[in-house]
């Protein structure tokens, strides 16, 4: 069927018009998505990274690149899981864009100083970005053990504070 319509942004959903019907999308994929199912998604991204980074050589980090990616979007997207779970706007979730530090997030999950620091100083180099794109930037990587057990604090403080955030709706 031929194109008959447009494309017009409407409450943070977008409509594709095909002759009179009209059709809903959602605007970002995940926008319907739970605080679980997001908390989900981020666990299983962290269990990538760490099999996939067990038994490899450190020195090689194009051998670690994947790794190290899949550890760096957990950690988004338990910075995502937290931040719905505090009520915010999946909008203002998505303007964060890749920064992984929030004052605000380090204090309600009471982060290590150590740990706080690396979130920021994943977030002020680009990490995301350079592990993503930038093969030739590998070399400015902060360690990637680091890197795993920040992974590992942020989603036990995480999902700790998810589940006592549902208990204590329940009560």
């Amino acid at each position: 069927m031929p194109f008959l319509g447009v494309i017009c942004a409407q409450d943070e959903l977008f409509e594709l018009c095909f002759m009179n019907q009209m059709a809903p999308v959602a605007a970002y994929p995940g926008d319907q998505a739970n605080v679980d199912e997001v908390l989900a998604l981020a666990d299983q991204y962290a269990r990538c990274a760490r099999h996939l980074y067990n038994g490899l050589n450190a020195a090689k980090p194009l051998q670690v690149a994947p790794a190290r990616f899949c550890a760096m979007h957990a950690l988004e997207l338990y910075r995502n899981a937290l931040a719905r779970s505090l009520g915010e706007r999946n909008a203002d979730v998505r303007s964060r864009v890749h920064n992984l530090y929030d004052p605000v997030h380090v204090a309600v999950l009471r982060l290590r100083k150590a740990t706080a620091k690396h979130l920021y100083d994943l977030s002020e180099r680009r990490e995301y970005l350079i592990a993503r794109y930038g093969p030739e930037c590998t070399d400015q990587h902060l360690p990637m053990d680091t890197l795993l057990s920040t992974l590992n604090e942020v989603s036990e403080k995480v999902s700790k504070f998810i589940a006592a955030t549902k208990v204590r709706v329940a009560e």
